[in-house]
């Protein structure tokens, strides 16, 4: 462990910084929900909060079609940018400026690793909203990885394809697991997207787990199945925490080490995302996502 931050933890979010020697990964992760910190924020009951519209980063400015804005679900935003209650000279620091100038602490001294970032549940919310930001810093290495658990979703159509437009320049790369049944990651429901890939796990061991990606080519027919099958109306349960997660991805480890997130993204036909942008060919990156060495995250080792 690089980094710790818990010194607020009734008021702000909770994260830590940590290292992997053997695959150079610093990994950002983020406190899902502790019951008592649940209790007092009513978090779950404020899904349907008002958003907030930002301003797209620098960046990639021009890289949404028709708007310069987005929109986050304002909770979400708020906590990862809202004022630090540090007793330090800079009265406006912000909570994400605490952990960008970590991040970039940590990295500094590790300058040949990558970046993951990860989260349980609102834990989750917040690494999708920090990695989004993180990828468009340019100081930071590129690709940043988010890899999500039980998630709910944190930003709008805009938000979307401002991801997207990311993920098509090589800047990021994001995974959201879901178990099937859990209502979290359906919420808010409307006006909301999930970004990246998407990987259901079931718990019955006749059920495959469902490995996807919203294909910037893909209809509006596909895109409305593909919420449906996501749906309020098909995940009722609340109850799924993180050794459920754990159980059924253990028991699809043999599926989910063929899968190479980084094979994945280059795959033209699955995500209508430029391949040349990650160097590499779209006839064979079918095969070599099948046969290829496991990405972190998709088998049972965690998301570190």
């Amino acid at each position: 462990m690089e980094q710790y931050d818990d010194k607020h933890q009734q008021h702000e979010l909770v994260y830590g910084i940590g290292k992997d020697d053997i695959n150079k990964r610093v990994t950002l992760a983020f406190r899902g929900t502790d019951v008592k910190f649940a209790a007092q924020t009513n978090w779950t009951t404020n899904l349907t909060a008002l958003k907030k519209t930002v301003d797209i980063p620098d960046e990639i400015k021009g890289k949404v079609e028709g708007s310069d804005k987005i929109s986050f679900h304002a909770g979400f935003h708020d906590f990862v940018f809202d004022l630090t209650f540090d007793d330090s000279d800079d009265k406006d620091k912000k909570k994400y400026d605490e952990i960008l100038e970590d991040v970039k602490h940590v990295l500094g001294k590790y300058p040949d690793y990558k970046l993951y970032v990860t989260g349980h549940s609102l834990g989750g919310a917040l690494s999708t909203v920090a990695a989004f930001y993180l990828s468009c810093d340019p100081d930071i290495p590129k690709p940043v990885s988010c890899i999500n658990f039980a998630a709910p979703r944190v930003g709008d159509w805009d938000f979307f394809q401002a991801t997207q437009a990311l993920e098509e320049m090589g800047k990021a790369r994001f995974l959201q697991v879901f178990a099937d049944g859990d209502l979290v990651s359906t919420l808010p429901s409307i006006g909301y997207y999930h970004v990246g890939f998407q990987l259901k796990l079931y718990k019955s061991v006749k059920s495959k787990p469902n490995f996807l990606y919203p294909n910037k080519n893909s209809s509006w027919s596909e895109g409305v199945l593909r919420a449906w099958s996501n749906s309020v109306f098909s995940n009722f349960n609340f109850s799924y925490d993180h050794g459920d997660h754990l159980a059924r991805l253990e028991k699809d480890k043999a599926v989910l080490e063929k899968i190479n997130l980084n094979d994945s993204y280059a795959d033209f036909e699955l995500t209508g995302l430029t391949p040349k942008r990650y160097g590499q060919d779209s006839d064979s990156t079918k095969e070599r996502s099948l046969n290829s060495e496991p990405t972190t995250g998709l088998c049972c080792g965690g998301s570190s």
